[in-house]
Order: structure tokens, then sequence, then C-alpha cells
């Protein structure tokens, strides 16, 4: 490292260093980052390329670095990592937040349904639930997800968590192409509480009946309740997915100005 440090300046680029030797060269930040995926410390190489990117925003170059150190940790250690955390969730242990992020990196969903729903066996705290739901979708076990939301009681004070429930029991059956099942989740959620998440759900479920203008509206109130324009014009793109070009052509004339894509 000293090779490239001289009186806080880089030499290969003449940038200053501070007097705790934060990056602000991509010389400086390669060596480091190779020293520590030569040592075989990952979640280090990866966090230094995290902060690089926030300290230096020339450094974007390392987002790929950091893309593959993650790939390479997952390959080194999460084989005998997940056996660990498999042996945990079956005696009922509490995941860290690492544990849950390694799963969600390995897509492990499955794995994580399984977690939430024996969570809420320990705590019956209804987020426990909704999260159970979400990942059994992501596994693409929608009915699966269903059947652990299903056990929400409609006496739970949660109503926040409540309605965070039915919007992954209505994605559930959405996923399922229940639709009228899957309304009746939204409209229930909005009843509990009124938030952007119901409301994009129906605009997806909207899509798929090919009811634009009702879409249109859902989407706009989503956004007028907070939903960021990403994850909405996300929305739109995969519920449209499987339309027929005609239709996708009409929404299109409805839906003028947003990130509607083919």
């Amino acid at each position: 490292m000293a090779q490239f440090m001289e009186k806080n300046k880089c030499s290969e680029c003449n940038s200053p260093t501070n007097d705790r030797g934060d990056i602000h060269c991509r010389k400086i930040f390669k060596v480091k980052v190779e020293v520590h995926i030569s040592n075989g410390d990952l979640l280090l190489a990866r966090d230094l390329c995290r902060t690089t990117n926030f300290i230096n925003p020339d450094a974007n170059i390392w987002k790929d670095a950091e893309k593959k150190i993650i790939e390479k940790l997952i390959r080194v250690e999460a084989i005998e990592e997940i056996k660990n955390i498999e042996v945990k969730i079956q005696h009922e242990e509490a995941l860290g937040d690492y544990e849950k992020e390694l799963l969600v990196m390995s897509h492990k969903y499955e794995l994580l349904g399984d977690y939430h729903r024996n969570r809420f066996q320990i705590n019956k705290d209804p987020w426990e639930l909704s999260k159970s739901c979400k990942n059994y979708r992501l596994a693409g076990m929608p009915e699966l997800g269903i059947k652990v939301a299903d056990q929400l009681s409609n006496e739970s004070s949660d109503i926040i968590a409540s309605s965070a429930v039915l919007v992954s029991k209505g994605a559930a059956f959405k996923d399922l192409r229940e639709l009228e099942e899957a309304k009746r989740c939204a409209y229930k959620a909005i009843e509990y509480n009124r938030t952007f998440y119901p409301f994009t759900l129906l605009g997806a479920i909207e899509i798929l009946e090919e009811n634009f203008e009702m879409a249109d509206r859902s989407f706009q109130e989503a956004t007028r309740l907070g939903a960021p324009m990403k994850a909405v014009a996300r929305e739109i793109k995969n519920a449209s997915e499987n339309l027929s070009e005609e239709a996708k052509e009409k929404m299109e004339k409805i839906f003028y100005g947003r990130q509607v894509v083919k």
C-alpha cells in the first residue's frame, strides 16, 4: 500500500486522501480490495466496495467488483453456512440479519418462508405471516403462502401488520390468477390501512383483467400515497408481460407518460 501513498497523496493520480486514509482514487481502492480478497476477507471487500461508492461517486465502476465479490462469497461460504442455518430453523432458533441476507442472496426463499412461519408460532407477530407468505411466493409456492396468511386472526390489534398480510395473500391469489379473491384481500387491506401497497396490488390485478382505466386510477392513488415511481413502473411491466400486443397498445394509450415497457 505504501507504494501508492506519499504524504497523503496517491503517487499514481496525485489525488488527496484524508488523515484516516479514506480512499479517493481507484488505484488505492483496487489494492485494498485485492488484499481483502486474497486474505479471504470477502465481507470486508464487499463493504469496502460499498463505502467507496459512497465516498467517491466516480468509483461506481467498482460496483461490478462488489457483485463478483458477493457471488464468490456465496460460492465459497454459503453452502456450509446454509446447512447451519437449516439446523437453526429446525431448532426454531432466531436468525441474525446476515443469515437472512445470505438466504436472500442464495435465493433460498422456501427456507425463509419456513423460518418466518415458525417464528409466528413462537411470537404470534403477524408481520411474520406477511414475510412468510412473501417468501413462499418468491419460491413459486403461492398456495403455501395463502395457507400461512390464513393464520391471521380477525382479532389482531396490529392493523398495519394485518393489512400487510392481506396484501401478501392477495398477491399470492394474483399469482394463481384467482383475481376475485385477490381483489377481496386488497379491499380488506385498504380498510385496515390505506397505504399505497394494496392500491399497487389492485392496479396489477386490474391490468390482468384488462380493466386499464381502473388500473390507472389505482396506480395514481398508489403514487399519491407515496409509492415510488420505479416500483409502480415495475408492477405495470410485470402485470402486462403476458398481454396481447393489442391490449398493450390500449393500455399504453391510457397510461400515457408512465414507464410501460413491452
